[in-house]
């Protein structure tokens, strides 16, 4: 369907939020935004208009500002695309700026699912297809990964096969605690599941190595160490020495971490 671009004055009252949105709303930005309100200061909102309803797709948190500020009834300048899809709107809001300011990974990889774009749906269902689900927002909990772009970048480095050993090892070892589902932390066990699959580690061996291990305490064990410079491999090496820990020196794992 052609695309029709026109600017309207609307009513906030009128304007409605799509699933794609869900979590987006942060009430301390908007409090903040109706605070300062200035008319000349906002661009107009981007809002669809698709089955006789206008959807905000981007100015969430001016619009809310401007209607703390003046109430419903106030009107609010709007760019208005119509001829979207839902999954078009999806995508276009996945894939905006707000300002300099990008929008949250957790929230940009939702919109990209309800697109229907190929790569998200392949991690969603990897995710599930491994007893866990994608967080609607930025909270984490005990198998709800929040973390997705830690995820993204395990699939865009490595293959399907390796994000779903790392899913494995962390359900297994720590049955999907939240404290294992850090974004810093997933990507340490990629370190060590990265870095070994290849030339064979015993699974099971992981999962008794770690039987008394927090997270929080591979965390706190790795400390300071600064030897490599994307920061998650400290906590692949702490599994690797845990790993090895009581093993005759035949069996262990040699160091062969190269960092992320």
């Amino acid at each position: 369907m052609e695309k029709k671009i026109t600017y309207e004055l609307l009513q906030v009252k009128i304007l409605r939020i799509a699933d794609y949105q869900i979590g987006r709303l942060n009430p301390v930005r908007a409090r903040k935004i109706a605070n300062e309100w200035n008319e000349n200061k906002f661009m107009p909102i981007m809002v669809s208009y698709r089955d006789g309803v206008y959807w905000i797709v981007d100015g969430q948190h001016r619009t809310s500002g401007k209607k703390m500020k003046f109430g419903a009834d106030t009107l609010i300048m709007c760019k208005v695309i119509e001829g979207l899809t839902f999954e078009e709107e999806s995508f276009l809001f996945a894939t905006q700026h707000v300002g300099e300011k990008n929008i949250p990974g957790i929230l940009k990889f939702n919109g990209f699912v309800l697109s229907k774009n190929e790569t998200a749906l392949k991690i969603k269902n990897i995710v599930e297809d491994s007893g866990y689900k994608i967080s609607k927002d930025n909270h984490k909990s005990d198998y709800t990964i929040a973390a997705i772009e830690a995820i993204q970048y395990i699939y865009d480095k490595s293959n399907p096969t390796i994000l779903k050993e790392v899913l494995r090892l962390i359900n297994d070892t720590w049955y999907g605690v939240s404290d294992a589902l850090d974004g810093v932390f997933i990507k340490g066990v990629y370190s060590f599941a990265n870095t070994y699959y290849s030339i064979g580690y015993d699974h099971k061996r992981f999962v008794k190595a770690h039987t008394n291990i927090s997270p929080g305490k591979i965390k706190d064990d790795a400390g300071n160490n600064h030897t490599f410079k994307d920061g998650f491999t400290k906590y692949g090496i702490q599994m690797w020495n845990h790993y090895n820990n009581g093993l005759r020196q035949e069996n262990k794992l040699p160091f062969k971490f190269i960092g992320g």
